[in-house]
């Protein structure tokens, strides 16, 4: 038998388990809901369940150069989007390796493949265990909106102005950077010892 949890941040993040879904309002009063897939040490990595409302470019300009870090929307997660979360969660947020709040996630995370659609025994290691079914890669637009296409931070390695996508069956695909996509953002809770808003 499986039990789908949920719960209201009125819990400490130190009880969050991996499938344990998060609920909070957005300051732009977009509601939205956040998975929590994988634990590492002390923090916990949540995924939102939808994307958000508003589709976004991965650049303005049809180019993958510089990847994910010189990414507009990497820029607009950790500036825009990060600060329309409500301070209740905020404090519990802590940056990841890349010192971003909040990313979006790699193909080798959720489909084990290599940004050029191989799957080797390193890309294999590297998916998430929560994330093996397309259904779990499956995300709308907004909150329990219609199915739609969402990027993932990887650049496709075949052509240097497409970066890796989701389609709405929840395959793995890619595209061009500058047509506007879904976002479902990413980010670690600590699991300890909650740091200041940013």
């Amino acid at each position: 038998m499986k039990i789908r949890r949920s719960i209201e941040f009125k819990a400490k993040p130190d009880a969050l388990v991996v499938g344990d879904i998060i609920s909070f309002k957005l300051m732009t009063g977009e509601k939205v809901k956040a998975r929590a897939i994988k634990r590492e040490g002390n923090r916990m990595l949540m995924w939102f369940e939808d994307c958000l409302k508003t589709r976004y470019s991965m650049n303005k300009e049809n180019t993958n150069g510089g990847g994910w870090l010189d990414s507009d929307a990497r820029s607009i997660l950790n500036t825009e989007i990060i600060n329309s979360f409500p301070c209740k969660v905020l404090k519990h947020i802590v940056k990841d390796d890349n010192g971003d709040w909040l990313h979006l996630l790699s193909i080798e995370e959720v489909f084990g493949m290599t940004p050029d659609f191989e799957i080797t025994k390193e890309s294999a290691k590297l998916q998430i265990p929560a994330l093996k079914t397309e259904k779990s890669h499956v995300k709308g637009l907004g909150l329990h909106g219609e199915t739609t296409w969402h990027w993932l931070r990887s650049p496709y390695a075949s052509n240097a102005a497409y970066f890796c996508n989701v389609d709405t069956n929840g395959a793995a695909t890619y595209g061009s950077a500058s047509p506007a996509r879904g976002l479902a953002p990413a980010f670690y809770l600590a699991i300890s010892n909650p740091s200041a808003c940013p």
